[in-house]
């Protein structure tokens, strides 16, 4: 319990400082949507972050700023800090070992899943009309273009899923309902998201979520994350393809066809992403304003995301 305890204390606080550095750092003007997304990935990180720093350093004692600190109130106050630490950690212990077995479960529960739909699926021929789309975007986009699936039973309508090689998965009633244009900018947006690396980000943060779950902030953390990473595919989408309506119109089609539950989605939950109405209507009327705009203005404010990971190690450090 020794090593349990502090991974805890760090969970906590650094879900609580983080998620608050991130909020006011995204409420800056002039963000690229890079730095954006990437601050989201500072709360459900810290704490995986920090214990695998005290391990590396070797920070064997209790709590080590007070011995720098010496005696007086900051001593005092550090010392409580560590006292309070280690009740925190003895009251979440068992909720952590919940969010534990979830996490590491639901994570390989999806890896296998995708693995099994491969098996059970073939690719979509190579002269079909959601192939031949694939790999005329893939090459203005300059991806490598990957596997294509339609399944009959949704999951999700459209979402790209695996680790080491990715997969993009289409619903045969979406791809029957969406015309040329459409699908073009389905395809434009699932290739951002193989382009940017998100199959295997959207997994690893997925399972960060679950394992932090017991926090009670890594879902709102991973929902801004999400919604940055959806943006940023969108934004891609409507660059690529030049015609933003069409993806919007796509979204609200796949959104009217609905996705079939059960234990499916729940292990495909790492990498497809369900968005509720109201984030669905927040990217429509993106879209809609963004038509006869040109894409956002990337490279300012980088310096943000070391600054936040600085500050919240530096908040951290103290704690036991």
């Amino acid at each position: 319990m020794s090593h349990l305890h502090p991974f805890i204390v760090y969970a906590f606080f650094g879900m609580l400082a983080g998620s608050a550095l991130a909020g006011l750092v995204t409420r800056l003007p002039g963000l690229s949507p890079e730095v954006r997304r990437g601050v989201w990935w500072v709360p459900l990180a810290v704490p995986f972050v920090l214990y695998a720093a005290s391990w590396a350093w070797r920070w064997r004692l209790a709590c080590w700023v007070p011995l720098l600190a010496g005696r007086g109130f900051a001593g005092v106050f550090l010392a409580w800090l560590c006292r309070a630490g280690t009740v925190l950690g003895h009251v979440l212990a068992p909720f952590f070992a919940v969010s534990l077995v979830v996490g590491v479960g639901k994570a390989i529960a999806g890896a296998v899943l995708v693995g099994r739909l491969r098996r059970h699926f073939r690719p979509e021929p190579d002269e079909s009309r959601v192939t031949l789309t694939l790999r005329a975007v893939a090459e203005r986009m300059g991806v490598r273009p990957p596997a294509v699936m339609v399944v009959p039973r949704p999951v999700s309508q459209a979402f790209t899923a695996g680790l080491m090689h990715p997969v993009v998965i289409l619903s045969r009633p979406l791809v029957e309902k969406l015309d040329p244009e459409e699908l073009e900018a389905v395809l434009a947006h699932e290739l951002a998201h193989v382009g940017a690396g998100d199959h295997w980000k959207k997994w690893l943060a997925a399972t960060a979520r679950d394992i932090l779950l017991f926090t009670g902030l890594s879902p709102s953390a991973f929902r801004r994350l999400q919604a940055e990473t959806e943006a940023m595919a969108d934004t891609a989408s409507a660059r690529v393809t030049g015609r933003p309506l069409a993806l919007a119109a796509a979204l609200l089609k796949g959104y009217r066809l609905g996705t079939a539950g059960g234990w499916w989605q729940l292990a495909l939950d790492n990498f497809s992403s369900l968005s509720g109405a109201g984030e669905l209507q927040r990217r429509v009327e993106a879209l809609l304003q963004g038509s006869a705009q040109s894409g956002p203005r990337a490279g300012k404010g980088r310096w943000l995301v070391p600054a936040v990971w600085l500050l919240t190690g530096a908040i951290l450090v103290p704690l036991c």
